[in-house]
């Protein structure tokens, strides 16, 4: 498990921000994972994107990979302080039963959608297994790929998933920082570092085929969690090569009753890390949300190979009236806007992953 060396790979890391940065990094033809420090203080840019575009032309064609979450309840027994979800949040909460998530599903589909990522907040009791379960049995009949990002899960519990076709786990540690992370998640399950952070590996071993990963960008000093993203990453992908990867980089936002203040992510250092990340990882996929704006969402088409659209991040948001955000939406464009502008970028957007 990764979580039996993270503390080691912490120190190194820590260690690391006050070596010397090697100035002609980008002259190598491939990276490995130690050359992120260099990388992500580099301020060739421009040659950095270029090529990255090669690489994933060359991996990827021209393809860009849509999805949209749906969010089936915000019911939430932890107290993590950045999240509107948190149970000490004075929010409307609901939890949509099977008709108004098929309703839900059904609005999806007639935009185009084939992938699903379906969100709960981290409540056992309202967003028991058996409610995930039934979920992910009945929008399979719909949808070609269902993927999860729900509280961990044990791996009998994956592998019962994995029998009826999940796909897909996201699960972001958020900081890799065992000190922040106690800081940030005050109460509830997902306080336990250790159980979060080996979550991804029960997932795998059940037979997930994509799996997601990332850090909450803000909530610890990004020069220390993007190196560590890489590790974990690059932990993974030896240990675990038959899977396909995505590394995502939210960059924390407000919500609901929520200021979040915590290290900014000018837009300069956020490219830099999705390329750093590109460069040492080609095979990887990069997945960007609608928390970032259309700007930058239109600025790395082309980077980024996996993206949402469409999006609501409320119970219900799609056909049912819910005020009540995860987290503040950026890029307002409907699935067929977002198509439209892919494909006048020429690239071809594409809801299946034939993976």
């Amino acid at each position: 498990m990764f979580s039996d060396i993270v503390d080691e790979v912490y120190n190194y890391v820590l260690k690391s921000q006050n070596k010397e940065f090697d100035k002609k990094i980008l002259k190598k033809d491939s990276f490995l994972a130690g050359d992120i420090f260099s990388l992500i203080h580099s301020n060739s840019l421009e040659i950095m994107a270029k090529r990255v575009l090669k690489n994933n032309k060359k991996f990827f064609g021209n393809v860009v990979y849509l999805y949209a979450p749906l969010y089936i309840s915000n019911y939430c027994r932890n107290i993590c302080t950045y999240c509107g979800f948190k149970s000490t949040n004075n929010i409307k909460r609901k939890k949509l039963n099977i008709n108004q998530i098929l309703k839900e599903a059904n609005f999806l589909y007639k935009m185009g959608i084939e992938h699903v990522l379906v969100l709960t907040g981290e409540d056992h009791i309202n967003s028991s297994f058996d409610y995930i379960y039934n979920t992910v049995k009945n929008l399979k009949k719909l949808f070609k790929e269902v993927s999860i990002e729900t509280y961990s899960l044990n791996e009998q519990q994956y592998k019962k998933l994995v029998e009826i076709g999940l796909i897909g786990v996201t699960m972001y540690q958020e900081t890799y920082s065992k000190g922040v992370y106690g800081k940030v998640h005050i109460f509830g399950l997902k306080s336990n570092y250790k159980k979060r952070l080996d979550t991804i590996e029960y997932a795998i071993k059940a037979g997930v085929r994509e799996i997601s990963i990332g850090a909450l960008l803000g909530l610890n000093d990004p020069y220390i969690e993007v190196p560590m993203m890489i590790y974990h990453m690059d932990y993974l992908l030896k240990k675990y090569p038959n899977v396909e990867y995505s590394i995502s980089f939210p960059r924390i936002k407000n919500a609901l009753n929520v200021q979040n203040d915590f290290y900014n992510i000018n837009d300069i250092d956020f490219i830099k890390f999705i390329l750093s990340a590109k460069l040492i990882f080609p095979r990887v996929h990069i997945n960007i949300s609608t928390r970032e704006s259309f700007e930058m969402r239109n600025a790395l088409i082309g980077v980024a190979t996996k993206m949402s659209a469409g999006s609501s991040t409320s119970v219900g948001g799609y056909t049912i009236n819910n005020d009540s955000e995860q987290f503040s939406i950026e890029d307002s464009r409907s699935v067929k806007e977002f198509r439209t502008y892919i494909e006048s970028r020429n690239f071809k957007p594409t809801t299946v992953n034939w993976f």
